[in-house]
């Protein structure tokens, strides 16, 4: 790793091991890309993603994937369900709820009556993300194709665990 504070004072870390390490992760993995983002329906069906514009980007340090994009959904291709949004990497599994994670997230041009706040979830073992609105009165509801027109946009920051 290198110090980019200026100050080169690097911490010393003293009998660490890597022996729990899953295979193949040294517990230091570091990677950028993209990757082409997919809308299916929890049920069947599929959102078409605008092919200019279906990219998120992605960094991973470790366990932690930062995931952050804009993409415009063309046209629904009789989606039913809850909307599932691909990940660059299936989430992990933590004790309890602790693997569980929530970030933010804006939808314009949705045509629908979203009144509440949208947030992503991610849920543990999971390839995908969902869309959650929270209401004033703290309910909640997971969106579906019915609350989005065909065409519409969502941008996306947020960071999860695998």
């Amino acid at each position: 790793w290198f110090d980019k504070s200026g100050n080169d004072l690097h911490g010393t870390v003293s009998g660490a091991s890597v022996e729990n390490a899953p295979s193949g992760d040294d517990g230091l993995v570091y990677e950028e890309g993209e990757y082409t983002v997919t809308i299916v329906g929890g049920s069947s069906g599929n959102f078409v993603v605008n092919s200019t514009n279906d990219i998120f980007r992605y960094t991973r340090i470790g366990r932690v994937v930062h995931i952050q994009g804009l993409i415009v959904i063309d046209s629904d291709n009789a989606t039913s369900g809850e909307l599932q949004i691909s990940l660059p990497y299936t989430s992990g599994q933590a004790t309890g709820l602790g693997g569980r994670s929530y970030g933010s997230c804006v939808l314009y041009d949705h045509g629908g009556t979203i009144d509440g706040t949208v947030i992503t979830s991610v849920e543990e073992a999971a390839a995908f993300f969902t869309l959650l609105e929270i209401e004033d009165n703290g309910t909640r509801n997971y969106l579906d194709e019915t609350d989005v027109d065909g065409a519409w946009a969502m941008g996306v920051d947020f960071c999860y665990s695998v």
